[in-house]
């Protein structure tokens, strides 16, 4: 189930540059009906994903549409779902991240809808078709406090990414209420590639065999929650360490599945 650090003047202007860029593309279009643009948010990103989840839905015949969204993460200090996260941790005893974490994301989902009904046209009733997803989640801890299998206290370093690009089949249901709320529920199967990275450096007193122990430790995690399963044939992790870091890199195919509900404006 990543991007662009947005309290960054700079990448806040990419980010509205591709939103923007791709709402000038989908105008060009020819416009087919009373309403042809629908601007709609998803509340459910929100909780527990804290993410802005933005889409715009452009008509382009007279039962296909273009469907873009675009879901910045919003400021925080903690990973979406981080309390599970340290449970679970904690559980198969591979230490927790004590201290807050900076988190930066955006989502990219360019659709291609195709509504079935050829009486109610585009933008109503039933429509299926093909996404594309592009993710990336940028995360790190200066200074964080890190709590080992033995309850030592270390003071350290944690900077990583993660990276996903995939696609999968779209469906849903679109109601237009007097021609100008609507309401999207959809779903969906999918398949995405994974990429991620992860580094601790600059804890005092570990050396680079201690590092490479922890970045092997966390491999070990990964490969026995593979073992047994369809993700063992797509799982694949290497470690590196130096004097003052471990690092980890990890490449993975996995399935999704999309389900939400968005709320707009038809006009």
């Amino acid at each position: 189930m990543t991007l662009f650090v947005l309290t960054n003047p700079t990448k806040m202007k990419q980010v509205l540059s591709i939103f923007i860029l791709g709402i000038c593309c989908l105008f060009l279009t020819k416009q087919t009906t009373a309403q042809s643009n629908v601007i709609k948010l998803a509340p459910g990103a929100f909780v527990p994903f804290k993410k802005v989840a933005l889409s715009y839905e452009r008509v382009i015949t007279d039962r296909m549409t273009i469907n873009l969204r675009v879901a910045p993460s919003l400021p925080t200090n903690k990973l979406p779902l981080q309390g599970i996260i340290e449970n679970q941790l904690d559980d198969q005893g591979a230490g927790i991240l004590s201290s807050d974490i900076n988190l930066n994301a955006l989502e990219i989902t360019p659709e291609l809808r195709f509504y079935t009904n050829k009486d109610k046209g585009a933008l109503r009733g039933f429509y299926l078709g093909p996404f594309f997803r592009f993710s990336r989640f940028n995360f790190s801890a200066e200074a964080g406090e890190f709590t080992d299998n033995d309850g030592d206290e270390y003071i350290g370093n944690f900077d990583g990414n993660y990276r996903t690009l995939g696609g999968g089949l779209i469906m849903g249901v679109q109601g237009l209420i007097k021609d100008r709320v609507a309401i999207d529920f959809y779903f969906g199967p999918g398949y995405a590639g994974n990429k991620l990275n992860a580094t601790l450096s600059d804890i005092s007193g570990i050396t680079a065999e201690e590092y490479q122990e922890v970045a092997d430790e966390v491999k070990m995690e990964f490969d026995d929650f593979a073992s047994g399963t369809p993700l063992e044939n797509f799982l694949s992790i290497e470690t590196s360490a130096t004097d003052n870091s471990g690092t980890l890199d990890g490449n993975f195919g996995s399935l999704m599945f999309r389900l939400g509900l968005a709320i707009g404006i038809a006009f």
